[in-house]
Protein backbone atom coordinates (compact mmCIF):
# COMPACT_ATOMS: atom_id res chain seq x y z
CA UNK A 1 0.00 0.00 0.00
CA UNK A 2 0.95 3.53 -0.31
CA UNK A 3 0.10 4.67 2.77
CA UNK A 4 3.14 5.63 5.15
CA UNK A 5 2.15 4.51 8.55
CA UNK A 6 4.58 7.39 10.48
CA UNK A 7 1.24 10.05 8.43
CA UNK A 8 -1.17 7.73 10.17
CA UNK A 9 -0.28 7.63 13.40
CA UNK A 10 2.44 9.50 15.25
CA UNK A 11 5.26 8.32 17.76
CA UNK A 12 5.54 4.63 15.78
CA UNK A 13 8.82 3.13 15.91
CA UNK A 14 11.16 3.96 13.01
CA UNK A 15 11.67 0.31 12.11
CA UNK A 16 8.07 -0.36 11.90
CA UNK A 17 7.00 -2.00 8.33
CA UNK A 18 2.98 -1.01 7.34
CA UNK A 19 2.06 -4.42 6.23
CA UNK A 20 -1.84 -3.79 5.22
CA UNK A 21 -4.57 -1.34 6.22
CA UNK A 22 -8.16 -2.28 6.50
CA UNK A 23 -11.46 -0.08 5.84
CA UNK A 24 -14.41 -0.67 6.43
CA UNK A 25 -16.33 -1.48 2.85
CA UNK A 26 -18.13 0.59 0.77
CA UNK A 27 -21.43 -0.80 0.93
CA UNK A 28 -22.29 0.31 4.53
CA UNK A 29 -21.93 4.16 3.01
CA UNK A 30 -24.11 2.55 -0.08
CA UNK A 31 -27.08 1.52 1.65
CA UNK A 32 -26.96 4.58 3.77
CA UNK A 33 -26.96 6.54 0.82
CA UNK A 34 -30.19 4.91 -0.83
CA UNK A 35 -31.98 5.09 2.61
CA UNK A 36 -31.07 8.86 2.71
CA UNK A 37 -32.08 8.93 -1.27
CA UNK A 38 -35.13 7.28 -0.12
CA UNK A 39 -35.83 9.14 3.24
CA UNK A 40 -35.32 12.30 1.22
CA UNK A 41 -37.92 11.63 -2.03
CA UNK A 42 -40.43 10.80 0.42
CA UNK A 43 -39.50 14.03 1.94
CA UNK A 44 -40.22 16.21 -1.28
CA UNK A 45 -43.23 14.20 -2.53
CA UNK A 46 -44.72 14.82 1.40
CA UNK A 47 -43.98 18.58 0.72
CA UNK A 48 -45.86 18.80 -2.99
CA UNK A 49 -48.74 16.81 -1.67
CA UNK A 50 -48.92 19.78 1.55
CA UNK A 51 -48.39 22.52 -0.27
CA UNK A 52 -51.79 24.18 -0.08
CA UNK A 53 -52.02 22.83 3.75
CA UNK A 54 -48.41 24.68 4.16
CA UNK A 55 -49.35 27.63 1.90
CA UNK A 56 -52.53 28.41 2.06
CA UNK A 57 -52.82 32.09 0.65
CA UNK A 58 -49.95 31.67 -1.68
CA UNK A 59 -50.68 31.38 -5.64
CA UNK A 60 -49.55 28.30 -7.38
CA UNK A 61 -46.24 30.09 -8.73
CA UNK A 62 -45.31 31.16 -5.57
CA UNK A 63 -46.49 28.45 -3.83
CA UNK A 64 -43.95 26.09 -6.07
CA UNK A 65 -40.68 28.41 -5.56
CA UNK A 66 -41.60 28.36 -1.74
CA UNK A 67 -41.11 24.59 -2.24
CA UNK A 68 -38.53 25.13 -4.64
CA UNK A 69 -36.38 26.80 -2.05
CA UNK A 70 -37.38 24.17 0.96
CA UNK A 71 -35.81 21.59 -1.21
CA UNK A 72 -32.89 23.24 -2.19
CA UNK A 73 -32.15 24.09 1.22
CA UNK A 74 -33.28 20.56 2.24
CA UNK A 75 -31.00 19.16 -0.26
CA UNK A 76 -28.05 21.04 0.77
CA UNK A 77 -28.61 20.14 3.99
CA UNK A 78 -28.87 16.31 3.25
CA UNK A 79 -25.54 16.80 1.14
CA UNK A 80 -23.69 18.57 3.63
CA UNK A 81 -24.91 15.52 6.36
CA UNK A 82 -23.64 12.77 4.34
CA UNK A 83 -20.51 14.11 3.09
CA UNK A 84 -19.76 14.44 7.14
CA UNK A 85 -21.06 10.83 7.40
CA UNK A 86 -18.92 9.61 4.73
CA UNK A 87 -15.53 11.66 6.22
CA UNK A 88 -16.16 9.80 9.52
CA UNK A 89 -16.91 6.51 7.75
CA UNK A 90 -13.58 6.50 6.20
CA UNK A 91 -11.63 7.30 8.88
CA UNK A 92 -12.24 4.36 10.68
CA UNK A 93 -9.89 1.88 9.88
CA UNK A 94 -7.33 -1.57 11.05
CA UNK A 95 -3.72 -1.03 10.24
CA UNK A 96 -1.77 -4.43 10.58
CA UNK A 97 2.19 -3.90 11.00
CA UNK A 98 5.50 -6.22 11.38
CA UNK A 99 4.94 -5.20 15.12
CA UNK A 100 1.59 -4.07 15.91
CA UNK A 101 -1.83 -3.96 15.47
CA UNK A 102 -3.95 -0.70 15.88
CA UNK A 103 -7.50 0.22 15.43
CA UNK A 104 -8.53 3.60 14.93
CA UNK A 105 -12.24 4.39 15.42
CA UNK A 106 -13.97 7.30 14.37
CA UNK A 107 -16.99 7.75 16.77
CA UNK A 108 -17.54 11.70 15.57
CA UNK A 109 -16.31 14.57 13.99
CA UNK A 110 -14.30 15.04 16.98
CA UNK A 111 -14.37 12.12 18.72
CA UNK A 112 -11.63 9.51 17.98
CA UNK A 113 -10.22 5.82 19.57
CA UNK A 114 -6.88 4.41 19.08
CA UNK A 115 -5.92 1.00 20.26
CA UNK A 116 -2.86 -0.46 19.87
CA UNK A 117 -2.01 -4.49 20.19
CA UNK A 118 1.48 -5.89 19.69
CA UNK A 119 1.79 -8.71 17.79
CA UNK A 120 3.25 -10.64 20.83
CA UNK A 121 -0.29 -10.70 22.68
CA UNK A 122 -2.54 -11.59 19.83
CA UNK A 123 -3.54 -15.17 20.61
CA UNK A 124 -6.52 -15.66 18.35
CA UNK A 125 -8.22 -13.74 15.72
CA UNK A 126 -12.07 -14.86 14.32
CA UNK A 127 -13.75 -13.30 11.41
CA UNK A 128 -17.08 -14.30 10.72
CA UNK A 129 -19.40 -12.92 7.94
CA UNK A 130 -23.72 -13.67 8.35
CA UNK A 131 -26.16 -13.05 5.84
CA UNK A 132 -26.80 -12.78 1.81
CA UNK A 133 -25.09 -9.40 1.55
CA UNK A 134 -22.11 -9.76 3.45
CA UNK A 135 -21.15 -13.09 1.21
CA UNK A 136 -21.76 -11.18 -1.82
CA UNK A 137 -20.06 -8.68 -1.04
CA UNK A 138 -16.83 -9.80 0.99
CA UNK A 139 -17.70 -7.80 4.62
Amino acid sequence: MSVNKKDLIEGMDADEALLYTVRKHWFGLFIVYVEVGIGFAAVVILLFLMAPVIFPNAEPAARHANLSILIAVGAALTWLILVLFTYIYRQSMLIISNKNLTQITQKGLFSRTVSELTMANVEDVTASQHGFSASIFNY
